[in-house]
């Protein structure tokens, strides 16, 4: 019997009973990482189910995982990169120029900071930069729902969750443009779905 290398208590089988860490750490090697790319994307707690369920329900989504179960669904910080990365690889590979959040058009700020570097940042890192707008975004949610009595760790939970899926909502819209040329202006769907999931998630109350 051997003791375990996290928290010393006692374990008998495969797993510590008490913590949870496994009894030896498995090398990673590429039969690991190939196991780790398949955990992500399989169904119950896969990316694509998550996706899925925020798409056509996400206020019950999301508070399915503040309230009752965290394991069906991806985490919300893993899932925002991984939409991110998604959104980033479509829009590379289609040759889609776009614009996030236009600082460029702030006059306070011309002639103190080079905003054109600043805008380049932020579309060449739109995972952080979701981040970044989750987190100033989720204060003023707190705020306007104040008798909710969520905290400010929930409403970061609600703005990873919709802004990553915001992400994916457009990816076809950027398809229909490249085919048909119907529209160029793509903000609006992306806001559209913010307002639609946060009103969904608001107008029920927490359980």
């Amino acid at each position: 019997m051997t003791n375990c290398i996290n928290c010393n208590h006692q374990v008998v089988d495969d797993f510590c009973s008490k913590c949870g860490q496994p009894k030896t750490i498995k090398r990673i090697d590429f039969k690991y990482m190939v196991h780790e790319i398949e955990h992500l994307l399989h169904f119950e707690k896969g990316f694509h189910f998550t996706a899925w369920q925020l798409l056509i329900k996400p206020g019950k989504t999301i508070r399915t995982y503040l309230f009752e179960n965290r394991n069906k669904y991806v985490k919300p910080i893993v899932y925002l990169f991984f939409a991110s990365l998604v959104f980033t690889l479509f829009t590379h590979f289609l040759h889609v120029k776009y614009t996030y959040l236009n600082v460029g058009y702030i006059e306070l700020l011309k002639d103190k900071v080079n905003l054109k570097t600043i805008d380049s940042w932020l579309i060449e890192h739109i995972a952080y930069t979701n981040i970044i707008v989750g987190f100033c975004i989720a204060p003023w949610l707190m705020f306007l729902y104040r008798k909710r009595k969520y905290n400010i760790f929930e409403m970061i939970v609600v703005m990873s969750y919709v802004l990553a899926t915001g992400l994916l909502v457009i990816i076809p819209l950027i398809v229909l443009i490249k085919v048909t040329a119907l529209f160029s202006n793509l903000t609006i769907f992306f806001i559209i779905y913010q307002i639609w999931a946060i009103g969904q998630f608001f107008g029920e109350k927490k359980q």
